[in-house]
């Protein structure tokens, strides 16, 4: 029992015309790929005109102005030069530890 294989024989003229048509679907697929590439790079680049529209009124804005210091809100909540967010400017772990421990007064 020997396998019989069947040989289709084409012509080289069809043999070119079929490699030439994958070539061309090859070719229209790598075009869609780069123009969907391009569509995607172009969108996430995109600034909607209300989001434009904020950054040129932020750019337009003064911030070389003098600032008053007169109204702060930290003058309000001095009293006899004790300022009572003073101390807590900046969060300490080992001291919310020992407040809460209640080691943090001795």
């Amino acid at each position: 029992n020997q396998k019989k294989r069947l040989f289709l024989d084409f012509p080289n003229d069809v043999k070119e015309a079929a490699a030439e048509e994958l070539k061309q679907q090859e070719g229209a697929k790598q075009k869609e790929v780069e123009e969907k590439e391009k569509a995607a790079k172009i969108a996430k680049n995109y600034i909607s005109e209300d989001e434009a529209a904020a950054w040129a009124e932020f750019a337009a804005l003064d911030t070389s102005a003098p600032v008053d210091d007169k109204g702060s809100d930290d003058e309000e909540e001095e009293v006899d030069g004790y300022n009572d967010h003073e101390d807590y400017d900046e969060y300490d772990e080992d001291r919310d530890i020992e407040d809460s421990l209640g080691l943090g007064m001795y």
